[in-house]
């Protein structure tokens, strides 16, 4: 699911960052006194394999005072496998060669064992590095722009609990969709503190939304879009606060009765109107109550040809399945570092 495979890949961003920062700025001071490719290499791969990635390969292809060039290069960690066609950096150190200025360029990403597909990508940006920071921004993209991330680092050897990822922004696709973020602050300290994202869901599929929602008892036909505002705690709580998808077009919707609670003839004619329901407005909200229990509330306005003429209802349906499972597996790409550990340690590749 979404959810479990985002916060499994945050955690280890987080960590690899802070590896390849520090491995950058050695590997930096390593071209500029020693010209011995292998021995720089495998100096490269045992400092990633210190810092908790597993079987860390690259080859140097080219090294001097104007630049570095990796190839091959694969490692994995938390149950996650990378790898990367080449790695280059471009660039000069400053007069007093304590400061080295350039570009970088990575070419064909490959990330498997996160429990979903994710496309081939490819980016760049600009790096700076001293022996106190390294400061990094860059995208990365897969080919057809699908799967896109614009993102900055200040990684801070000395005080690690300053040091930051910010997220300008991100987009996946989901359910025929796509889901995004924009201007997300990541601390890479490891220091926990609220986090509060605003996922925007751009044209998804109803249909496959409601069947996560109510374990494939409903179908429909039609589009959502809509805002989750979702606040992740420092104690590893997920909140939702007013969260609304809204059909963008009319559509139609079939929900099984066993979803809809209750024993009554109101109820019973509700379940006959939802068999096949042409609706012209439809919203699902989602909110945590103060117990931190999330509800979804479905609201429908439209008729059923064949139940009381047409007559044209509106309802409100409280969905019945497992929401907040939907939510932390589906959809919510952050979470609480240790359930992070805890899900690494037990996924399959």
């Amino acid at each position: 699911m979404i959810e479990n495979s985002m916060m499994r890949f945050l955690k280890f961003a987080k960590r690899l960052l802070i590896v390849c920062a520090v491995a950058v700025t050695l590997l930096l001071a390593l071209a500029m006194l020693w010209p011995w490719k292998p021995f720089v290499g495998g100096r490269l791969a045992a400092m990633l394999q210190a810092g908790g990635l597993q079987n860390p390969r690259l080859t140097v292809t080219d090294m001097g005072l104007t630049g570095i060039a990796l190839k091959d290069i694969a490692f994995g960690a938390q149950g996650i496998a990378v790898a990367a066609r080449d790695l280059a950096l471009e660039g000069a150190p400053g007069a007093d060669y304590r400061q080295w200025r350039g570009k970088w360029r990575i070419a064909d990403i490959v990330i498997e064992g996160l429990g979903l597909p994710i496309a081939v990508l490819n980016g760049g940006g600009t790096l700076t590095a001293d022996a106190e920071r390294l400061a990094l921004d860059g995208k990365l993209a897969s080919a057809d722009h699908a799967w896109q991330a614009e993102f900055n680092v200040d990684q801070i050897f000395a005080a690690p609990e300053k040091s930051r990822l910010n997220i300008v922004r991100a987009a996946m696709p989901w359910n025929g969709g796509k889901v995004s973020a924009h201007d997300v602050a990541l601390p890479l300290g490891g220091q926990k503190r609220d986090l509060t994202i605003d996922l925007q869901v751009e044209k998804i599929s109803l249909d496959a939304l409601l069947q996560q929602l109510t374990g494939n008892r409903a179908s429909a036909q039609g589009l959502v879009s809509g805002a989750l505002p979702v606040t992740l705690k420092a104690d590893g709580a997920i909140l939702v606060d007013e969260g609304k998808l809204q059909a963008i077009q009319p559509g139609t919707i079939a929900i099984a009765p066993e979803v809809i609670p209750g024993d009554n003839e109101q109820i019973a004619l509700v379940r006959d109107v939802l068999k096949d329901l042409h609706y012209s407005y439809l919203t699902i909200g989602m909110n945590s109550d103060k117990e931190g229990k999330l509800s979804a509330l479905l609201t429908v306005e439209g008729s059923n040809p064949a139940v009381d003429n047409g007559r044209a209802v509106k309802l409100n349906v409280h969905l019945t399945g497992d929401v907040l499972s939907f939510v932390q597996q589906s959809l919510i790409p952050l979470s609480d570092p240790g359930k992070l550990m805890q899900q690494g340690r037990n996924a399959k590749p």
